[in-house]
């Protein structure tokens, strides 16, 4: 054996091989039915509205506004598609075939549909009750009622 086949023989060991384009495909469409893909718009929307009610944005004229936001939303569509592929090489590498097909299968069925269109709701929902306070705040204000330590943190947020 030559120094370079072995060289490539080792090379090839020590690199993870590539999922098959089916399976890229499949590992695709799971990440496309996915909450944080499907809540990606709204956050944008979110962000790029809250940029445009900045003051530094409120002294552009309204065609740079509007150009602000086209960067902004240029910027989300990039960014949304670089999360898509690195979730669905995830899925393609971490998942074997039978498991992608069964997944996406049921993905695709009506009821998982309609699920996954309250998904945002239900999420933002949700969320209302997770951010209003910090837990580290939350942990460190009932740790004070019960010990009377770190009362001075718990007051800070």
């Amino acid at each position: 054996m030559s120094i370079n086949l072995l060289i490539i023989l080792a090379f090839q060991a020590l690199t993870p091989a590539l999922p098959s384009a089916e399976a890229l495909a499949l590992g695709r469409k799971l990440a496309e039915q996915s909450i944080i893909i499907a809540t990606l718009p709204i956050q944008a929307d979110d962000e790029l509205a809250e940029l445009a009610a900045e003051p530094e944005a409120k002294m552009l004229t309204a065609d740079q506004r509007n150009a602000l936001i086209a960067t902004g939303r240029r910027i989300a569509v990039r960014t949304r598609e670089q999360a898509l592929e690195g979730m669905a090489m995830t899925y393609a590498k971490g998942l074997p075939m039978s498991d992608l097909r069964t997944l996406v299968a049921a993905a695709e069925r009506p009821e998982t549909i309609r699920m996954r269109a309250l998904e945002p709701r239900a999420t933002a929902m949700a969320s209302l009750f997770l951010g209003i306070v910090p837990l580290k705040v939350q942990a460190a204000a009932e740790y004070c009622a019960q010990t009377r330590l770190m009362c001075t943190r718990s007051n800070a947020h």
